[in-house]
C-alpha cells in the first residue's frame, strides 16, 4: 500500500508519525511538501526534517512532477489544510481514489468563520464536486472538527479522529518524587493562549495561603506585558518568566515538574503541549475548548479539565491536585500510559493503516478507541 502525505512542510508534530509510517509501510510513504521550512519557523527552533527519505520536495520541478505522480497512483492520499496542496488534491479527485480531508477545525470563531473566504472556497468546492465521491474522509485534528463540519453538512458519518502526535520516550514514574506545588506553563505569549490566566491564578492562590511556584515558558508578544502584570500583581516569588527554551530543555522541564497548563481559547486547534505534558510525567489541566483537550484527557482520570477562560474554575482544579502528591502521582501514570498505548506515534501509524485496508476493501471499520476512529 503506497500512502502519500500532502502538507505545507513537515515539522515535530507530523515527523513521528510519519516515520512510524514510513516503517510500517514497508518504505511505501512519502510526505509532499509543498513549500521550505520558513525562516520565522527556524529562528523559534523547529527543526529541520526535510532530509527524511520520505519527503519530497514540490517547491522543485522534479519534485513537483513526482507529487503530482504519487497523487495521481498512490493507494491513499492525504491532504492538509494549506492552499498550494490544491493542485495535487485537484489531481487527486479525478481519480475518485481513497482520499483523506486532514485539518483542525474549521469554526474556531463560530459562524463568523463562514465569512472566511478560504473556507468558503474550500466549501464550495467539496459541496459542488467532491461531496459526491465515495472514498474521501476526514482526519480530524480536533475533538471538535467532526461538530463543526457537522453544522456545514460535510463529511457526515465520515469523520475520524486524528491528532499531531509527539514522541513518546520511555520514562521511569515511579522514581519521580511529586511535591504537587511544581507548576508550569509553556506556550507562545499571545492573546488567545491566555497567559494573563495562569498569573492571575497565581495571585488568587498566593492570596489564599497555598504554597507552589509557576514557571513560564515561551515568547511573544504579551511577553513584556506580562512580565509588568508580575511585578503589579505582586507574585515575584511565585511566578517566573523564563523565556524560550530548546526543545529538549523543556522536555526535561516538564519531568521537573508536576502540573502543566494550557489556558487557551478555542482558537487552539489542536494544542500539542498537552501532548507534551502527559508524555512527561506532568499532570495536565487543561482548558475545555483546546482541540486536544477533550480528546486526550478524561476529567480526574488522566488529567483535569476547566472551563476556558474561567479563572474560578482553573483555581479549583489546581487545587485539587496542587497539595495532594499522591493524586497527582495517580495522574500522572494514568496520563503517560494513555500516550505510552494509545495516542502514540506508533499505534497512530498502526491504526491508520488498519483504517485504509478496511476502507480499501469495502470492510467494516472495527477501531472503537483513539486515532482512527469514527469521530462522532
Amino acid at each position: 500500500m503506497q500512502i502519500t502525505y500532502f502538507s505545507c512542510f513537515i515539522n515535530h508534530h507530523q515527523v513521528w508519525v510519519a516515520d512510524e509510517l514510513y516503517k510500517l509501510a514497508n518504505g511505501n510513504y512519502r510526505f509532499v511538501c509543498v513549500e521550505e521550512l520558513p525562516a520565522e519557523f527556524r529562528k523559534n527552533g523547529y527543526a529541520d526534517y526535510f532530509n527524511r527519505e520520505y519527503v519530497i520536495c514540490a517547491y522543485t520541478e522534479d519534485g513537483y512532477r513526482e507529487a503530482i505522480r504519487l497523487a495521481e497512483e498512490s493507494d491513499v492520499a492525504i491532504f492538509g489544510g494549506h492552499e498550494d496542496v490544491q493542485a495535487f488534491r485537484e489531481a487527486r479527485m479525478r481519480k475518485r481514489k481513497l482520499s483523506f480531508e486532514c485539518g483542525e477545525r474549521w469554526l474556531k470563531r463560530g459562524y463568523l468563520n463562514l465569512l472566511s473566504p478560504r473556507l468558503l472556497k474550500a466549501q464550495f468546492r467539496y459541496h459542488t464536486r467532491y461531496k459526491k465521491i465515495k472514498d474521501y474522509y476526514s482526519l480530524s485534528i480536533s475533538a471538535y472538527g467532526a461538530r463543526d463540519y457537522e453544522k456545514m453538512c460535510s463529511f457526515e458519518g465520515k469523520c475520524y479522529k486524528w491528532a499531531y502526535f509527539t514522541e513518546v520516550e520511555d520514562i521511569d514514574l515511579e522514581g519521580k518524587t511529586f511535591s504537587g506545588k511544581k507548576m508550569m506553563w509553556c506556550n507562545r505569549f499571545i492573546s488567545w493562549k491566555h497567559p494573563e490566566l495562569a498569573i492571575m491564578m497565581a495571585k488568587k492562590l498566593k492570596d489564599e495561603g497555598y504554597v507552589f511556584q509557576l514557571d513560564m515558558y515561551g515568547g511573544g508578544d504579551m511577553l513584556e506585558g506580562m512580565k509588568k502584570l508580575v511585578l503589579k500583581l505582586g507574585v515575584t516569588d511565585v511566578v517566573k518568566i523564563c523565556g524560550t527554551a530548546p526543545n529538549d530543555i523543556i522536555r526535561d522541564e516538564m519531568r521537573n515538574h508536576d502540573i502543566l497548563l494550557t489556558t487557551s481559547d478555542r482558537n487552539e486547534g489542536w494544542g500539542a503541549t498537552v501532548n507534551e505534558g502527559m508524555s512527561n510525567g506532568c499532570v495536565v489541566i487543561g482548558a475545555d475548548e483546546v482541540g486536544s483537550v477533550p480528546r486526550l484527557i478524561v476529567d480526574g482520570y488522566n488529567g483535569l479539565v476547566f472551563k476556558s477562560n474561567n479563572l474560578d474554575s482553573l483555581c479549583e482544579k489546581v487545587k485539587e491536585v496542587l497539595c495532594n502528591p499522591n493524586r497527582c502521582k495517580e495522574i500522572s501514570k494514568n496520563a503517560y500510559v494513555t500516550m505510552k498505548n494509545i495516542w502514540c506515534p506508533k499505534n497512530a501509524a498502526k491504526q491508520l493503516m488498519h483504517l485504509c485496508e478496511c476502507l480499501l476493501a469495502g470492510q467494516k471499520v472495527d477501531i472503537v478507541d483513539g486515532p482512527c476512529s469514527l469521530d462522532l
